[in-house]
């Protein structure tokens, strides 16, 4: 699928958009979402595209198409049709060709009010394009409108701005506009800047629902530094202001280091003596630090089975890496083993920010304040990790730990959370269901849900909130529609911990009956046996049962939770 891979040919995938979408189509697990594109102009080809760059992401769109220039039509007029579609999302395909009077803004906010009081969904609205003649006073306009679109959207949760402004300027505005397109068709842009278009929408999708990468794993030399340390030592590298290689390796450095502040996780992969490797981080022009590495990993074994194990390390699937080598030899290496992970074709220090940023590896819808600590939360890990290895009985090692855990029913001020987790995890996911912000509001509120978040915490620190469960009553039983497990807190008993106050929640409200769910996918064997464990009886191939009128004993032994759930289950 190196087609539709960052850098993409726009023509190629206008030509070639029946044969890709036949390819991608046959995937397994895909993650189906309903998509609600709502008119500014021509969106014909717009949602065929759209749809090659989600199934390239693992999302399976089903559309709903809104009437020609009529998105505010759709919205503020009955629908029985987009009604009945139920969009997850809904998309307002806008553009400066929708630049009317000055009341864009005021009649843009009606829209959105109506599409949370109605359909509860996300909210994806593009911006405004500047002029391409150049009109100063046109321009002054269009940027204080997006600047109160970007202010709405700080202020609203599930609703996000697609940058089409940037995405003009990147593109070209000479090309970007084509007026015979417009007269001939009215697309808003021109045709051959719909691929670029439509991945921009795509990966506003893929972070909504989790289909980031969370770890860059990184060569050292020629890759974060010019030259091979263990020839030129520590001070030889070429890294600094004095030549324009070295300021680029800085450049790329400093970046790597906003990515490593905003919680993408650093590992580094090297062909190379270790102490060597790790010498050069104390030339003063680095400006990545040995601390800011959750994963150092430098020997002279295969790159890919190094990546393998980091991944192990992490506890976190391949998929969620991205590896950069300034080595073509070893980026094909990579691939050939290890297929999803995430390896551009890159071989210039020059080249490497823009390709990361092009295929939107790391690109972030939003950020949660977990996002930020992830790398704390790592470096604990790894705490945890040569502690255990002192132990020879897990259970003591598990004791040792002095864990406790907080569970509770979901809360506003956790939500976001919640919902990044629900739609993140793939390995402890019992039913594969994905919800928006919206949908868990409406949950949180509803008396005919049980839900509960869990947190854990130890003498290493915290890991923040680490699981979501949904259970929906139905008359005198408790269905598990949902629950999900962070891969940081596996192997810890935490999963015993929530069961327990689960039932003891079901006990209280006089429920007959747990039905619980297992859909298999490729990614969560890790819980196959969970129902099983937990003491439900298989009823069918995805469906088990636990009977609440048998006698109970707690399974949780490690973890201190609060034992009475009287206070607050009501």
């Amino acid at each position: 699928m190196s087609i539709i891979n960052y850098p993409f040919d726009n023509g190629v995938i206008l030509k070639r958009k029946k044969a890709l979408k036949r390819q991608l189509i046959g995937q397994n697990d895909l993650l189906e979402k309903r998509v609600a594109v709502l008119s500014g102009s021509t969106i014909g080809d717009i949602k065929d595209v759209l749809e090659l760059f989600l199934l390239n992401y693992g999302i399976k769109p089903q559309f709903y198409i809104g009437q020609y220039c009529r998105f505010y039509e759709d919205i503020m007029f009955e629908n029985r049709d987009l009604a009945e579609f139920k969009p997850d999302i809904i998309h307002i395909h806008t553009s400066a060709r929708n630049l009317s009077d000055d009341s864009v803004f005021d009649k843009l906010q009606t829209v959105w009010a109506k599409i949370k009081e109605v359909y509860s969904c996300t909210v994806i609205q593009n911006n405004f394009e500047l002029s391409p003649f150049g009109c100063e006073s046109d321009n002054r306009e269009i940027n204080c409108l997006n600047m109160k679109i970007y202010e709405y959207a700080s202020e609203n949760k599930d609703f996000y701005v697609n940058d089409i402004q940037y995405l003009s300027a990147q593109f070209g505005l000479g090309r970007w506009f084509d007026e015979q397109d417009y007269f001939l068709y009215k697309y808003a842009q021109s045709v051959n800047a719909i691929p670029a278009l439509c991945s921009n929408t795509a990966k506003i999708i893929k972070s909504i629902y989790g289909k980031n990468q969370k770890c860059l794993v990184l060569d050292l030399d020629n890759t974060l530094w010019g030259g091979v340390v263990g020839e030129v030592g520590a001070m030889g590298i070429e890294l600094g202001m004095e030549s324009a290689v070295g300021e680029a390796y800085m450049a790329f450095q400093k970046y790597v280091k906003a990515l490593h502040d905003k919680g993408i996780v650093l590992a580094v992969c090297s062909k190379n003596d270790a102490h060597l490797a790790k010498e050069a981080f104390n030339n003063p022009n680095m400006v990545l630090r040995l601390d800011d590495i959750t994963v150092f990993c430098a020997n002279w074994d295969s790159k890919a089975g190094n990546i393998a194990k980091i991944a192990g390390q992490l506890n976190i699937l391949p998929e969620s890496m991205v590896f950069i080598d300034d080595n073509p030899a070893e980026r094909e290496l990579v691939r050939r083993a290890l297929p999803e992970v995430k390896v551009p074709e890159v071989n210039n220090v020059v080249d490497f920010i823009r390709h990361i940023e092009g295929a939107g590896y790391f690109y972030a819808a939003g950020n949660t304040g977990d996002d930020m600590k992830r790398n704390e939360y790592y470096a604990a890990d790894a705490k945890r990790n040569e502690a255990k290895n002192t132990f020879v009985d897990y259970g003591e090692y598990l004791n040792s730990l002095q864990m406790k855990s907080e569970i509770r029913p979901f809360v506003s001020e956790h939500l976001d959370r919640i919902t990044q987790l629900i739609n993140k995890t793939n390995q402890f996911n019992l039913t594969t269901k994905r919800y928006s912000l919206s949908e868990i509001e409406k949950i949180t509120e509803d008396a005919n849900y049980i839900t509960l978040y869990a947190t854990l915490d130890d003498k290493f620190g915290s890991n923040g909130i680490v699981s979501a469960l949904i259970g929906e009553l139905v008359e005198n039983d408790l269905h598990i529609r949902l629950w999900v497990m962070s891969c940081r807190v596996f192997k810890r008993e935490l999963e015993f911990a929530i069961f327990d106050h689960l039932v003891m929640i079901c006990m209280r409200k006089n429920i007959k009956k747990l039905v619980g769910y297992y859909f298999t996918t490729e990614k969560n064997g890790y819980v196959a046996n969970l129902m099983d464990d937990l003491g439900f009886l298989r009823i069918s191939n995805e469906i088990w049962e636990f009977d609440m009128s048998a006698e109970y004993r707690c399974k949780n032994e490690y973890i201190e939770t609060e034992k009475d759930v009287g206070q607050w289950i009501f």
